[in-house]
């Protein structure tokens, strides 16, 4: 009865996967490896520069802050609630940057579209809010 122990054994150990010696399969996986080092280099680059717009958007607002504070009237409180609307969309967009950076699950396309959209609705309305109170 434990005769045939080994020969489960050897067959077993001689099931073991490993590394493929097909070169087409060798030769797409290397191809999907770059394939996602290159995603992953766009993708951060992308990020780079969104945060860099950021920080100037945040440069921005500050000004409009320091314009709020010298303001009186109905130009401060204008301005006060301009400001609130701006930075309650800022923490939108920060959320959905901050999405784009640890989601690599979905479509990079999607996420990056969306990303897009938002902020390019934030930057037109600082450069608006700007325009407005100069």
């Amino acid at each position: 009865m434990l005769a045939w122990i080994p020969l489960v054994s050897l067959l077993l150990i001689g099931c073991k996967p490993g590394p493929t010696t097909n070169p087409t399969l060798q030769s797409a996986n290397k191809e999907v490896a770059e394939a996602g080092d290159k995603l992953n280099t766009a993708k951060n680059a992308y990020l780079a520069s969104l945060r860099d717009e950021m920080r100037d958007a945040d440069i921005d607002l500050d000004k409009l802050r320091a314009r709020a504070r010298n303001a009186t009237g109905d130009a401060k409180v204008k301005l006060e609630t301009n400001i609130k609307g701006l930075e309650s969309h800022r923490g939108t967009v920060q959320r959905q940057l901050d999405d784009v950076a640890s989601d690599s699950k979905r479509g990079w396309d999607e996420l990056k579209i969306g990303m897009d959209k938002s902020w390019a609705e934030f930057k037109t309305a600082v450069k608006k809010a700007n325009d407005e109170f100069k």
